[in-house]
C-alpha cells in the first residue's frame, strides 16, 4: 500500500516496496517504485528503484546463494 508504513526488519524472497519503509530489509529480488520511502539497510540479488522513489540507506548486493 501506498500510505503503509512498516518498522523492523524484512526477509523475503521477493518484495515490493510503495509506502514507508523504516528498517533492514534482506531480499533476493527488490523492487522499490516511484511512492516509496525506504530508510535504513538493503541486502539484495537484484534492485529495481523506479524515479521519484526516496532512498536513504546502505545497499550491499549479495550472490544468488547469500540472497
Amino acid at each position: 500500500r501506498e500510505n503503509g508504513i512498516i518498522e523492523g526488519s524484512v526477509t523475503a524472497e521477493s518484495i515490493s516496496i510503495r509506502g514507508t519503509f523504516n528498517g533492514t530489509i534482506k531480499a533476493k529480488n527488490i523492487k522499490i517504485t516511484e511512492t516509496a520511502k525506504l530508510f535504513g539497510d538493503i541486502e539484495y540479488y537484484s534492485l529495481s528503484v523506479e524515479d521519484g522513489a526516496c532512498i536513504e540507506g546502505n545497499f550491499k548486493q549479495v550472490s544468488d546463494q547469500e540472497a
